[in-house]
């Protein structure tokens, strides 16, 4: 019986400590739920390392460790960041910004509504 509870704990102890090392070497941002940075993005304060793909990674493999290990927290904080990053990161793609374009002028189109420069031309 000593033997199993020696296991489990070195096994939780083990993803406790991947979950930190990977949060204070690759990306000390990560540490945290990360709300109280999304509240200050939404304002409009400038948030250092918002939105990178390695706190992204970082934050993604430290909650699924830090669950996974038995910790009393709540996946909730660390995913509504997640979602805050990849929703920024997306938004500064050009790819995605032409292609909005593209499509809300064939919807225009599709329903009569004229582009604003056919109206500045007449």
């Amino acid at each position: 019986l000593g033997g199993i509870y020696s296991f489990y704990m070195g096994y939780n102890l083990f993803l406790v400590v991947l979950s930190t090392m990977l949060c204070i070497v690759f990306a000390p941002m990560a540490v945290g739920s990360g709300l109280p940075e999304v509240k200050a993005y939404l304002n409009g304060v400038r948030v250092g390392k918002f939105s990178g793909f390695r706190l992204f990674v970082v934050k993604l493999l430290g909650t699924i460790l830090g669950v996974a290990s038995g910790l009393v927290v709540g996946p909730e904080g660390p995913i509504v960041h997640l979602g805050a990053i990849l929703g920024a990161s997306l938004t500064k793609t050009r790819e995605l910004e032409d292609w909005f374009c593209r499509k809300s002028s064939d919807a225009k189109s599709t329903v009569g509504v004229r582009n604003e420069n056919s109206v500045m031309q007449q």
